[in-house]
């Protein structure tokens, strides 16, 4: 301890220095530190969703949930894994062991689902974390004079992809009706009176919607890559495509062939009783109905292909696992592409043959649509080829399948948009990059860009109350220190530990990547009031020393601060001994408690380290021309050493009235509330409603409407949101900014006393949300040998 004193005093330059990098590297961290609102922590709990819409329960569980169920069960560190099958939709919520890298676990997960097969009918399984992370940094809600479908779409094609260079951003998540899709509804009956299967409407569609490369030519001294495709561009056009039938009557062969398809390459059954030019007619066929099936089989490995390039582009990490179907379906599609190819040519020769031999496509097809082969010999064949367009056997719509999801801002029908941030990222520039672009943005007349939720507000709240916080602890504690020492240099001289040690604790937690969040930060509040005792300590003996004695050198500070450095140094010990553990609680509340305590931990002992080298330095740069002078006892001196003789000569007395305090605080312990965090102020709600299995959705919409007019009518709401999704209603409620705490408590009053009129089988949760709001709840699981025993 000595040798630190003697060298911070006899370094001057060296301690300067220092100082000027450390209140330098302090400002730089925290002007660049991430800002969140709460810590970076691994919550080890993970949901997957398999949406299967039309599935009853039982069959979403045996189709989906099962195989869910084997794929996910052999992953490391897994705790417990317990499916749930729904109506529509198939859950998964995965346990993980606490000492698992759940960023490792999400790869695992992803792999997993990346080999999981699914029935025709469901969706992609979408993959949610718990937690902070789980929760939509900004949202807001796009409304319009058109229906939410049309305003949806108009989100997702133009609104949505301006985020997408935005680093950071983990997830857009747009709610409001389900996709508008292309539907094709065959009528079986048309099917059956024109003698077409499902597969011959399929191949049409499939041929009159294809790309394939054709190869390159020469022009105008540019290799030019060829494209041959043919594209449906819109309704109209999916509803004028062309379906080729070909009418047969075989009533006249006397040699029987065996059953003939519809397919065009059947023609060939009767070449005997065929001339060579419609031989040649028949090849064409057959090589068209070959480039047609090659066709159909190269659209399906194409498909199959993007959407495993797909999976690579969202989790790099899968690559390593998908490569080999990778480059076995690109080595298929390469095959198909050139076996088409050959088709192409093939066919291309054979009509230039017909065409050479003046055999007309058209002429051989009416003169075989008119029966002329009857004089042959026995055998008849009658041909006619035709086509029929897709409207005449089918109903063509472009919309919704079923209205199952719904969402609404003050009960009017709104998209509403959620944009979530990557763990550890910086929420506050995140939010400003999204406001930025999102004010850009050149609405349709009629549009409207509401705002519901900045979580960037919350965070910047909670910086400026701590730069608050430590501003007035500086401040009163200065105060407290000039009314003792009745001295400012001595004062300012104290007071010098609370930056330095602030911006050591920034420096350090920009080394160990931490953010600037409601730990943090209360660390910080925590620390500003006690890394000035040491320095207190120390400045008020030095000076004692400095007015009672007329020798003015380095010696005495020297002196002065060996002193009271021992006991300086077993105090901060035990401070830090108070707050260290912290850092090793168990379990997630344990994970949230680490940067408190690391952030106290930092700044006390750098407190310390400043008390015994630079309070003595900066005592000797500007206390040593302090005059002596004789100290007199002042009012508060005389009336502690009062209270110090009556307590001595009453020590009994005091030991007893001291353990009967602390036993009483202790027994305060049973009656206090436990929480993780207090319970503040709040100025959001979540409100849950779910009704029986099963429900129709006019039903459920009318509970919402009855739920939103009692929200309408009260004085403290300022705007809701609706989400409704089958039986299950989800309400955000924004309270008005002038709520206070009793206003809290009328307000839930009156929405609990509303919400019990309902009906009996539909249930309510209504809880704040602030803080800890991250989900979670009380789960009770029953397990049982059957469901009949359950």
């Amino acid at each position: 301890m000595e040798k630190w004193i003697r060298f911070a005093m006899k370094n001057t330059g060296v301690m300067i220095l220092a100082i000027i990098m450390i209140l330098a590297g302090g400002f730089y961290s925290a002007s660049t530190m991430k800002l969140e609102e709460m810590p970076n922590v691994d919550i080890p709990y993970l949901t997957v969703a398999v949406p299967y819409p039309g599935a009853t329960p039982d069959q979403a569980l045996n189709d989906v949930g099962k195989p869910l169920e084997q794929s996910l069960a052999g992953l490391d560190g897994l705790e417990n894994l317990y499916i749930t099958a729904r109506s529509n939709v198939v859950t998964a919520m995965l346990e993980f062991n606490l000492k698992v890298s759940m960023k490792e676990v999400e790869k695992d997960v992803n792999s997993s689902l990346g080999t999981l097969k699914l029935p025709e009918g469901a969706q992609k399984p979408a993959l949610y974390k718990n937690g902070p992370g789980a929760v939509s940094i900004f949202s807001f809600a796009v409304l319009g004079p058109t229906d939410t479908a049309t305003i949806q779409q108009y989100v997702n094609d133009q609104i949505k992809p301006v985020f997408s260079t935005i680093q950071g951003i983990s997830s857009i998540d747009v709610n409001g009706l389900a996709e508008k899709k292309l539907f094709v509804r065959l009528d079986p009956e048309r099917l059956k009176q024109e003698k077409l299967t499902v597969d011959q409407v399929k191949q049409a569609l499939l041929a009159n919607n294809i790309s394939i490369p054709a190869g390159q030519v020469d022009l105008e001294g540019k290799n030019m890559n060829v494209e041959v495709s043919k594209k449906i561009a819109s309704l109209e056009d999916l509803k004028n495509t062309d379906i080729i039938i070909i009418d047969q009557d075989m009533s006249g062969l006397t040699n029987a062939f065996g059953t003939i398809g519809t397919a065009m390459g059947q023609l060939g059954k009767g070449v005997g009783q065929l001339t060579k030019a419609e031989m040649m007619l028949q090849g064409q066929l057959e090589i068209m109905q070959g480039i047609n099936g090659l066709s159909m089989a190269l659209f399906a490995d194409q498909a199959a292909l993007e959407k495993l390039k797909g999976q690579v582009k969202a989790n790099p990490e899968m690559k390593k696992q998908l490569q080999p179907q990778i480059t076995a379906l690109e080595g298929k599609v390469k095959k198909e592409q050139e076996q088409i190819k050959k088709l192409q040519a093939q066919l291309a020769s054979l009509q230039k043959q017909a065409k050479a031999a003046g055999a007309d496509v058209t002429t051989i097809l009416k003169g075989l649509s008119q029966s002329n082969l009857s004089q042959r010999g026995s055998s008849t064949v009658d041909l006619k080829i035709r086509t029929l367009a897709l409207s005449s056997i089918a109903d063509v719509s472009y919309g919704t399948q079923n209205e199952t999801v719904m969402t609404r801002l003050n009960g009017k029908p709104a998209v509403i948009t959620g944009i979530k941030s990557q763990p550890g990222t910086n929420t506050v520039e995140i939010i400003g990059q999204v406001i930025e672009k999102l004010d850009k943005v050149n609405l349709p007349e009629g549009y409207e860009v509401v705002k519901l939720h900045d979580g960037s507000v919350s965070i910047l709240e909670s910086v400026n109350g701590m730069l608050r916080e430590a501003l007035l602890g500086a401040l009163f504690a200065m105060l407290v220190t000039l009314f003792f020492l009745r001295n400012l240099r001595s004062t300012l001289v104290a007071i010098i530990s609370i930056p330095l040690s602030v911006f050591v604790s920034m420096i350090f937690l920009k080394m160990l990547d931490y953010s600037l969040n409601i730990m943090t930060l209360a660390g910080m509040a925590v620390a500003v009031g006690r890394v000035v005792d040491d320095s207190i300590v120390v400045i008020e003996n030095i000076y004692r020393h400095l007015k009672s004695s007329t020798e003015r050198s380095p010696r005495l500070i020297l002196q002065a601060t060996k002193e009271v450095g021992g006991a300086v140094t077993s105090s901060t010990l035990t401070t830090i001994a108070v707050f260290a553990p912290l850092s090793f609680v168990s379990g997630i509340v344990g994970k949230f408690f680490v940067p408190f305590a690391v952030t106290v931990v930092v700044s006390i002992l750098f407190s310390l380290i400043v008390a015994l080298t630079v309070v003595p330095l900066m005592a000797r740069l500007f206390l040593l021309k302090i005059e002596p002078h004789e100290a007199k006892e002042n009012k508060l001196q005389r009336f502690y050493r009062k209270s110090l003789d009556w307590s001595l000569n009453r020590r009994k007395t005091v030991i007893a009235i001291a353990l009967v305090l602390f036993l009483a605080s202790m027994s305060l312990i049973l009656v206090i509330p436990k929480n993780f965090l207090p319970q503040e102020k709040t100025d959001s709600y979540g409100l849950s409603v779910s009704l029986p299995v099963g429900t129709i959705m006019d039903r459920s919409n009318g509970v919402a409407k009855d739920i939103e007019g009692m929200l309408q009518s009260s004085k403290y709401v300022k705007s809701y949101q609706t989400y409704l999704t089958g039986e299950d209603i989800s309400i955000q409620i924004k309270l008005k900014d002038t709520v206070t705490k009793k206003d809290n408590q009328a307000f839930e009053q009156d929405i609990r006393k509303g919400l019990s009129k309902l009906p009996a089988d539909i249930t309510t949760a209504l809880s704040p949300q602030g803080l800890t709001s991250y989900g979670g709840g009380l789960f009770l699981v029953l397990n049982g040998a059957d469901i009949d025993t359950l």
